[in-house]
């Protein structure tokens, strides 16, 4: 059955939360227009939405920087180097390092095979996630990865090189290849485009709530055609899990928040 976004947006003015987490979005971007992320950040308050934004570029690592500190336990921020971003990494690596106290993450890092390019361009993308592999164990804050066509590899290299808190965000593997996840106690963040994915159902079907988070990726993957995603569109992927588990919305929140406390040490 397909979710109603309207529908299920009328309810919310309905449930019992005190605050809900969008795991991973970009309320920092440049996509958006000063007044579109105003509105934006203005709407996710009224929801009690708490935002871990990850900027991309050093121009939004800064305007990300500055929202934090308006927006005290509303917004927090990690920062690493998106797999597709060609840029000097060790410059990212010295932000995070002078900002250490101010990120309570890592990322987004990882892999991205999904448009065709050379071996070569695999092997950087590969040696870049070491890194920030590294960097997150010696700072001990989690990962945030990015796994589009490379679920397996980044499963593999994540075993490897024994990282321990790891959320996979908008997961596009298999259940099989998330099985080794969820026994490595990794995290899973469920896209509002799961009320339109049958691929993102059977995900959900067999991740336990317990390794489950809320994420919007705003302004990115939005179900719906010719319309910027938004913090809370979370709500879809909560009425999802709900539908999927046979549990209500506010559980789903609840576990969900639980979950986002114990992976990134936040305050609710």
């Amino acid at each position: 059955m397909r979710l109603n976004y309207n529908g299920i947006l009328r309810q919310i003015r309905y449930l019992n939360y005190d605050k809900v987490v969008d795991s991973h979005c970009h309320i920092d971007t440049d996509i958006y227009t000063d007044t579109e992320r105003n509105d934006a950040i203005t709407t996710a308050l009224d929801y009690k939405i708490v935002m871990i934004t990850s900027p991309l570029t050093r121009n939004e690592r800064i305007r990300a920087l500055h929202m934090q500190r308006k927006y005290i336990n509303w917004i927090y921020i990690t920062i690493g180097s998106h797999p597709m971003l060609d840029e000097p990494y060790e410059h990212v690596i010295d932000f995070i390092y002078k900002h250490e106290k101010e990120i309570v993450g890592i990322g987004e890092v990882g892999l991205d095979f999904a448009p065709p390019m050379s071996l070569e361009t695999k092997k950087k993308q590969i040696q870049k996630f070491k890194h920030f592999i590294d960097l997150s164990k010696t700072l001990k804050k989690p990962l945030i990865v990015h796994s589009r066509g490379a679920s397996r590899y980044v499963l593999e290299i994540l075993m490897k090189e024994d990282a321990e808190k790891v959320l996979l965000h908008g997961f596009s593997g298999n259940k099989d290849i998330a099985k080794i996840g969820i026994e490595a106690g990794y995290f899973f963040s469920i896209l509002p485009t799961a009320i339109i994915s049958p691929k993102k159902k059977r995900l959900i079907e067999h991740i336990p709530i317990e390794n489950l988070l809320l994420e919007s990726d705003s302004p990115a993957i939005s179900p719906f055609p010719n319309l910027l995603s938004k913090p809370w569109f979370i709500f879809l992927s909560a009425a999802s899990i709900a539908q999927i588990k046979e549990i209500n919305i506010e559980e789903v929140i609840k576990e969900t928040n639980k979950n986002a406390v114990k992976l990134f040490g936040i305050k609710l």
